[in-house]
């Protein structure tokens, strides 16, 4: 009961940064001759679990997963039943499993010292819920960087949730409502930044002449 299938399961096939992890991973499973079983969560804990359980039944040669938010104990079910598996993107707390992470907090924390830098002092903080480690990381990054520069962590410029677009364009309209608004946001992901540029382009503001923006991940347009 070998396998040449590697299952490939994300947490939002929409984000663009997905769409190129996905892209690359196929890429090189082709080169080794390995097919890709690709799932797609939606951030849907219940989903992850069909898959997780699915890429079980069809022993699968390993998996390669970004875990949605919250932990999931099929994560255990999978490493008991020895198959091989990498998380990619967010962290696993409940099992050892490999991880393949970019430094969120000093990602994040380069990005808003840049706007610091360039003499912002009221920057809005559009990111992930705080419960995937992305999220939590990247607001540690946020922090980080005001508190260095000596600039007090203001909470009514902070909106964390679920990482989509409608959030992004949501919490950026609530943060230029404000009576005295950012006059920099830091986004989280590439799907905040698109709903973050969707409320600054509805106020008919100008990047970089009316409000700054710096946006965690990197989308080819």
């Amino acid at each position: 009961q070998r396998s040449s299938i590697i299952g490939l399961i994300v947490s939002d096939i929409q984000n663009p940064f997905f769409t190129s992890v996905v892209r690359a991973i196929e890429d090189t499973a082709y080169r080794h001759k390995f097919s890709i079983f690709l799932c797609n969560t939606d951030e849907d804990r219940a989903k992850e679990t069909m898959y997780l359980e699915l890429m079980l039944a069809e022993h699968v040669a390993g998996v390669i997963l970004s875990p949605t938010i919250g932990e999931n104990e099929a994560y255990r079910r999978l490493i008991e039943a020895g198959v091989p598996a990498v998380a990619i993107d967010r962290r696993v707390h409940t099992v050892e499993i490999d991880s393949v992470l970019v430094d969120n907090v000093g990602a994040a924390r380069e990005l808003v010292a840049h706007l610091l830098d360039v003499g912002h002092r009221r920057i809005g903080a559009v990111v992930g819920t705080p419960a995937s480690s992305t999220g939590e990381e990247r607001m540690r990054g946020y922090v980080a960087a005001l508190q260095s520069h000596g600039v007090a962590v203001d909470p009514a410029l902070i909106r964390t949730g679920t990482p989509k677009i409608a959030a992004g364009r949501e919490f950026t309209a609530e943060l230029l409502a404000l009576p005295e608004p950012p006059s920099a946001i830091f986004t989280g992901n590439g799907l905040l930044t698109i709903g973050a540029l969707g409320a600054i382009h509805e106020r008919g503001l100008r990047i970089p002449e009316d409000i700054a923006l710096a946006a965690f991940d990197e989308m080819d347009w």
